[in-house]
């Protein structure tokens, strides 16, 4: 339940939208192929950073980048729609009517999760700047360590196990999700599992994130080989849609059934639940557009006695992954180990966000900033000289 908070309303007066050019170094590819944040897809993936401000002069920022292969969001359609719907509808609302304002938007243009989600994560850190509260207070959530888990790319045996080697003996992380599933390669995934947990140890977790990219009878060959190997989780073994698939796994393999694609929206969330096909649901604040139906999910999944993960990895967004950490507190009872890690400077840099002193990896975990709303400071010296395109609504 929200904290008590001031009953004075926060009226929004202007929304500003920049496309900022931030190029990543570490490209990411996993059964789908590369991931959105390379440069093979050019403008269709650049970042979006959003700050909405009150009539007060305070103001609060999100941070998305489309997140293709996922969602089938750009750049230009998540521009279009605060553009044309979501930023003139805000101007002149109340922001601490929360739930209101998200549905309202979310109804004027559905299906665009996120790009809501930028709008509420700045309406989130705004309301934070506004009463001087971190947004996990304002969501009633509280300050804990946040065990991280490291998502390791598709890549060569080799590069695969280095990086892990790495996560492990230099950021102290605890848990391994080995992105897998590369058609018709699954012996190739057996072998590289096996070959990690030989260079980090039998202690640390390692998962398998196919991403949609095997079918049953491969997810139970797969199973079978690494069961003597202490494999904790598949991730969306199986097509999204194929829940009959997946509740059919449950059970039968030895490793939690994590749902990701397969529960985008909170109705999906709600039927993957019902036919008992997880054991475990990835909560993403830009598949749920915003934390709102972030912690729903958390919510149904807490009452069928399953778990949760706070996914989306936040490359290179200290903004994003700060989002992902607030969300991460507000959830009751504390979810799996968390994949906002690439969001810490750990492999890119964010040369627009200045990570604070208290959101530093310290052995594999991280505290959600303590600061105002989401507790990260963004500069906007840096974000005009990085500007592609920006507009004011007001």
């Amino acid at each position: 339940m929200d904290k008590d908070l001031p009953t004075d309303g926060v009226t929004i007066s202007r929304v500003d939208v920049y496309v900022v050019d931030l190029p990543l170094k570490h490209v990411r590819t996993l059964s789908k192929g590369a991931v959105s944040a390379g440069q093979a897809a050019g403008d269709a993936v650049h970042p979006v950073l959003v700050r909405v401000t009150s009539s007060d002069g305070a103001a609060g920022f999100g941070r998305v980048r489309p997140p293709t292969p996922w969602l089938g969001e750009t750049t230009s359609s998540i521009v279009s729609a605060i553009r044309h719907f979501y930023g003139p509808l805000l101007v002149g609302a109340d922001a601490t009517q929360r739930a209101f304002n998200t549905r309202r938007l979310d109804q004027a243009l559905p299906g665009n999760s996120v790009a809501l989600t930028a709008i509420d994560m700045a309406i989130h850190d705004l309301l934070g700047q506004t009463w001087g509260i971190p947004v996990y207070e304002l969501l009633g959530g509280r300050r804990r360590p946040i065990p991280m888990d490291w998502s390791v790319s598709l890549n060569p045996p080799e590069v695969m196990v280095a990086e892990c080697v790495r996560a492990v003996e230099e950021y102290g992380c605890r848990t391994l999700c080995l992105k897998s599933g590369a058609r018709g390669q699954w012996r190739d995934d057996v072998e590289v599992f096996r070959s990690v947990r030989q260079a980090v140890g039998p202690d640390v977790e390692i998962g398998l994130d196919p991403n949609e990219g095997y079918d049953v009878a491969t997810t139970l060959r797969v199973a079978s080989e690494l069961a003597d190997a202490g494999i904790a989780y598949l991730e969306q073994p199986l097509p999204r849609r194929d829940i009959q698939g997946l509740s059919a796994l449950r059970g039968a393999v030895p490793a939690q059934i994590m749902i990701d694609e397969g529960a985008v929206t909170l109705p999906e969330a709600a039927a993957v639940i019902a036919q008992g096909a997880c054991d475990a649901l990835v909560l993403k604040i830009w598949k749920s557009g915003g934390f709102a139906d972030a912690l729903a999910m958390a919510a149904l999944a807490h009452t069928a006695g399953l778990g949760t993960t706070v996914g989306g990895v936040s490359h290179g967004s200290i903004l994003e992954a700060a989002a992902c950490a607030h969300l991460y507190a507000s959830c009751e009872p504390g979810p799996l180990a968390a994949e906002f890690i690439l969001g810490l400077n750990v492999l890119d840099p964010d040369p627009i966000t200045e990570l604070p002193d208290d959101f530093r990896l310290d052995g594999g975990m991280a505290l959600p900033p303590a600061g105002p709303g989401l507790g990260v400071t963004v500069d906007l010296a840096e974000v005009g000289a990085r500007t592609l395109d920006s507009f004011v609504i007001s």
